[in-house]
């Protein structure tokens, strides 16, 4: 496996990157609001510089502290797995037990998102019920942190293209889109719609080869454990549509 992931990075960030991966300086001014999405596309637009049987990624300057792992981390993961055309790292491991998809998820932080992003569907060729979308817990993520084959993202970026065409082609979507949001980085609905992509493609294309990092008992235990306090509190928004998860039921499995 030959990994070429990169982290993507401003200038003060340079200290936060990890050894082991290559760092790539995002120059964009991020005027379309795409975010990451805008670095696959400068990265893997370009068919011809990617081999399909190698692997690629491009993950923030916070890989390492929202993942908890390091590069070689990842490498042996994919090492020890060998012939999938996709690995998804999900730092959130808890959220597949919460909801449905990841829809769902962000409609609950981002109230708003979901009648949004069905309009963009309902504009494709893909016609499906955003809401009612049934996805594995194993092919869920909510962060673009993946490795893919060439083969892959060829494909991918080509689904990239094809949606955010539709956003930005009709001014109605696209104002709505590029409203805040309520979350705390102030950033618009665009960079939320974006990440939950991926999920849905993995639906619409249920062939793909699809391998989701395992996290140690440690870490889940931590997860679940935050979780669970933060359900306690009688404030927490939209908790009905929350499923109803027997979270010490789970634990007990990995004491």
């Amino acid at each position: 496996m030959n990994g070429k992931s990169k982290g993507t990075f401003e200038e003060e960030q340079i200290n936060f990157l990890l050894s082991g991966f290559i760092p790539y300086f995002n120059k964009s001014s991020n005027s379309r609001q795409l975010y990451e999405t805008e670095v696959f596309l400068d990265l893997f637009s370009d068919e011809t510089k990617l081999e399909k049987e190698n692997y690629y990624g491009a993950v923030s300057w916070k890989f390492g502290k929202k993942a908890n792992l390091f590069p070689n981390d990842v490498f042996e993961f994919i090492k020890d797995n060998p012939e999938k055309d996709l690995y998804l790292v999900n730092p959130y491991p808890e959220l597949p037990h919460l909801y449905e998809n990841p829809w769902i998820q962000g409609e609950n932080v981002h109230p708003g998102l979901l009648k949004i992003s069905q309009l963009v569907f309902d504009k494709s060729q893909y016609k499906i019920d955003l809401r009612n979308l049934s996805l594995k817990p194993e092919k869920q993520v909510y962060c673009n942190y993946f490795i893919a084959s060439g083969l892959f993202w060829k494909n991918y970026i080509s689904f990239l293209q094809e949606i955010i065409f539709i956003i930005e082609t009709d001014p109605k979507i696209q104002k709505v889109m590029k409203k805040k949001t309520s979350h705390h980085y102030k950033a618009s609905f665009f960079p939320f719609f974006l990440e939950r992509l991926l999920p849905t493609y993995l639906y619409l294309n249920s062939h793909i080869k699809t391998l989701s990092y395992q996290y140690k008992k440690d870490f889940l235990i931590e997860r679940y454990l935050n979780k669970m306090k933060e359900m306690e509190i009688p404030l927490v928004r939209h908790q009905k549509i929350f499923r109803h998860i027997p979270f010490k039921k789970i634990l007990r499995n990995f004491i």
